[in-house]
């Protein structure tokens, strides 16, 4: 005698396997927070699409208020053109361990090189502070 069983009712089965072992955050049900410490922030964007509300943007993020907690939190902040180049005319290092981009992008850094996030650059400061404290900073 074969039974059948349709394949539909093994997926909860599955997802809780996955979930237990094989998750993309590490496996198991627990989500690794990162030590707090300083972060080197990269944001990497297209000088061609710069927007002047995007502009406002960039100087609040090296010069109003979430550059002083940037600041007061010992964080770096890179922004870079994603065609940069460094001083010998070579595509700046940082960029060239990222590659491609889709910018704006920020890359959220544990020195001295450990990339805890990779995401679509906040559509505000708030939103990027956010990002940086969920990641430890």
């Amino acid at each position: 005698m074969k039974i059948e069983i349709p394949a539909w009712k093994f997926i909860p089965l599955a997802l809780a396997l996955w979930l237990a072992i094989g998750a993309p955050h590490g496996g198991g049900c627990s989500v690794v927070v990162p030590a707090a410490g300083p972060r080197q922030l990269l944001v990497v964007r297209e000088t061609a699409d710069t927007t002047p509300e995007f502009g406002r943007y960039l100087t609040e993020l090296r010069a109003g208020e979430t550059a002083k907690y940037l600041k007061e939190k010992k964080h770096t902040l890179e922004i870079l053109d994603q065609n940069g180049k460094d001083e010998n005319g070579q595509p700046a290092a940082e960029l060239v361990k990222y590659q491609p981009f889709s910018p704006p992008e920020l890359f959220i850094i544990a020195p001295p090189d450990k990339l805890l996030s990779r995401q679509k650059l906040p559509p505000n400061p708030a939103e990027l502070l956010a990002a940086v404290k969920a990641n430890g900073g």
